[in-house]
């Protein structure tokens, strides 16, 4: 598994950054990954500072969404799961060509696939799971025209600046009726092309995957 579930030092500040994988790279150790073409793109990230208690005790209904942040001129995506009371936020550059493959990918499918890792004291767990998608009404979609544009300049540092900020978990707001958040994780997602440009370096140890009977064992729609 490549850059899954890592963390990035950027000027003494730290990080989770997260990436688009493929499914082959879960085959292995996941069923649910096999039902998948083996170059289908899985959004991954570490959830280095979640409480696992309370991600296990949530309800099991799960949502995703996509949108945008206003006050950066529209030019950071942000991509949501959740799961129970846990939300992860994956912050984008808009303008990024593989973040909008991958979206096609899944909206065409109408279903997004997922792994989760967490960090524990001996070990290092993986959930992954799938999420289905409405085709209609995306939203994002009023954004397509950015798809393939030069990176705007600074956009690295703004994705940077905000993953850090706390903005995003304070205004974040439950996609499921009746479930109230819990705890807002976002990460910076890592692609290619932001690879290319920060030289960045991540460290990244592969999972081990949750057996029978643990969290990890259950598909997520």
């Amino acid at each position: 598994m490549q850059n899954s579930q890592s963390s990035v030092s950027n000027d003494f500040d730290m990080f989770t950054v997260g990436s688009v994988s493929s499914a082959r790279e879960f085959r292995a150790d996941s069923k649910l990954a096999k039902t998948l073409s083996t170059d289908f793109p899985v959004l991954t990230c570490l959830l280095d500072q979640v409480d696992l208690a309370l991600f296990k005790m949530s309800p099991p209904q799960a949502a995703c969404g996509f949108g945008s942040i206003p006050l950066a001129g529209d030019q950071i995506m942000t991509i949501r799961l959740q799961i129970g009371r846990t939300q992860v936020y994956w912050l984008a550059d808009m303008t990024d060509p593989e973040v909008w493959s991958a979206i096609d990918t899944w909206t065409a499918a109408e279903k997004l696939p997922f792994a989760l890792e967490f960090a524990a004291a001996k070990k290092r767990n993986c959930l992954f799971g799938i999420v289905d998608i409405p085709r209609k009404d995306l939203n994002i979609n009023r954004f397509r025209s950015n798809a393939g544009k030069d990176m705007p300049d600074g956009i690295w540092d703004e994705l940077v600046e905000l993953a850090g900020s706390g903005i995003m978990q304070i205004q974040a707001t439950s996609d499921i009726p009746g479930i109230r958040l819990g705890q807002v994780c976002v990460n910076v997602l890592m692609t290619q092309r932001l690879r290319a440009f920060t030289k960045a370096n991540p460290f990244a140890d592969k999972p081990v995957f949750a057996t029978a009977g643990s969290s990890g064992a259950t598909q997520v729609h």
